[in-house]
């Protein structure tokens, strides 16, 4: 493992007594084109004092000669290059534990490679840190591109967000996003990181957080200048091959958020077997099952285009029943597959 580069953020703004320093880390295979084009919305954040540790995970391609380039420019860039793993390691998890390890500042904040950040990010995280919190769950929509794949993606992506929102609003902080999260240095080592689920491909962010988070220290942030962006999948299967990865991730859940997803979607899927049971049971059946359709749908679609104009999702709530109908195809098909089969990252 090779260490180069350290020192912090130039001053944008006078010092002011709650500015926490920042170390934000982001792991990163093979990502020379992302690494150029979305690292500097990182590195120009408006905040004080922070650093920012790249990972480079056993890359073959340019990724150092980009970053050595953008030192010049932001001294408190700084880099880690791991060529091999420890046994039983994945990729993604030793290289966040190998920059965690080298954070300077008690405060960590991770997106991705990929990811494009408002200018203020740092700013909105550090807002969201009150005496107790230690933990910090952000949204990551995806970019909006003009096709059914993208807008399907988009809108599954919201869906898992408001899941994530609302069960943390009730006192059930159950996962978090890699791509917008932040907490304690402290936190982390005290609970022995990734060491109960280093082997696993995927959860490096809502294992950690099904397994150590607890309500009163965990916050959440759905403002539009605290949300991380990156390019959606441009194919089916691409798209498929990513959901069985973080579908598998869930099978490693406590058994309480086992239960309460359970419920959730059974309920949700639960509206429409009964609508599809109702067409046999004569017309009076069939009415009430087109009434709790047509109420329940009406319910969710009012709630859903109400949450989008907050969190930057033009023209999503359009399809809604169409999205909701493939949403029930996902849970019932997608997620049992996705926990059954081994994940890959190709």
């Amino acid at each position: 493992m090779l260490y180069i580069g350290c020192r912090k953020a130039a001053m944008f703004s006078p010092q002011k007594q709650n500015d926490r320093p920042f170390s934000v880390i982001i792991a990163a295979r093979n990502e020379y084109e992302n690494l150029q084009k979305y690292l500097p919305t990182i590195l120009q954040q408006q905040y004080l004092d922070f650093e920012v540790i790249v990972v480079l995970d056993r890359n073959t391609d340019e990724s150092e000669r980009v970053l050595q380039a953008f030192q010049k420019d932001f001294p408190f860039l700084k880099y880690i290059k791991v060529d091999t793993l420890p046994d039983k390691w994945v990729g993604k998890k030793y290289a966040l534990q190998q920059g965690i390890e080298a954070a300077q500042n008690e405060y960590l904040a991770f997106t991705d490679a990929d990811c494009a950040v408002e200018k203020t990010w740092l700013q909105e995280i550090n807002q969201h840190f009150g005496e107790e919190t230690v933990l910090v769950l952000g949204v990551s929509p995806y970019f909006e591109e003009n096709t059914l794949l993208n807008r399907w993606i988009r809108f599954e992506t919201y869906y898992t967000a408001f899941q994530m929102v609302g069960f943390a609003a009730l006192g059930f902080p159950y996962m978090g996003l890699g791509r917008n999260i932040s907490y304690k240095k402290s936190f982390f080592l005290q609970n022995s990181g990734f060491d109960a689920f280093k082997s696993r491909l995927s959860g490096d962010d809502d294992l950690l957080v099904n397994a150590f988070a607890q309500a009163k220290y965990t916050q959440v942030m759905i403002s539009p200048q605290s949300q991380t962006f990156s390019p959606a999948k441009m194919t089916w299967k691409a798209w498929l091959r990513q959901k069985f990865r973080h579908v598998s991730a869930s099978t490693a859940y406590s058994s309480v958020s086992k239960l309460l997803l359970a419920a959730f979607h059974f309920a949700h899927i639960g509206m429409y077997f009964f609508l599809f049971v109702s067409i046999f049971g004569g017309y009076a059946t069939f009415s009430q099952g087109i009434l709790l359709y047509l109420c329940g749908n009406l319910l969710k679609w009012v709630i859903f285009a109400q949450s989008t104009r907050h969190i930057q999702a033009p023209r999503l709530h359009y399809l809604y029943p169409l999205w909701d109908l493939m949403m029930v195809m996902y849970v019932a098909v997608i997620v049992p597959i996705g926990m059954l089969r081994k994940p890959t990252w190709t």
